[in-house]
């Protein structure tokens, strides 16, 4: 099943563990993974496939830098802490991303 979700970046950006929750329960009940997102107008369209394994964990937040090195050594970081970088956009001034963590089953 594919799906999309839209995400008023207002919204975003005033409650982020709120709308990262919402988006991490959507995912985990379908069992769906982010398969790419972009910016149109106000809203954050995410576009959603099939996950062979389920998301544990989805948090929505902002860079704190905007160079390509600062981002990428965020986004490292991030990698490093066990989260695959699912987005990244621009917003009010400043760059965001969606950072999830997928559970292999267990045998």
């Amino acid at each position: 099943m594919l799906r999309q979700l839209s995400i008023l970046l207002d919204e975003l950006a005033l409650d982020e563990r709120s709308v990262s929750e919402r988006i991490r329960n959507v995912l985990a009940r379908s069992r769906l993974r982010i398969a790419g997102a972009g910016k149109a107008g106000e809203r954050l369209l995410i576009f959603c496939e099939p996950a062979r394994h389920p998301v544990t964990v989805c948090r929505v937040a902002p860079f704190e830098g905007f160079s390509p090195e600062e981002l990428q050594s965020e986004v490292r970081g991030r990698y490093d802490a066990g989260f695959s970088t699912a987005a990244v956009w621009e917003y009010g001034g400043q760059m965001w991303g969606i950072f999830v963590k997928e559970r292999a089953e267990e045998r």
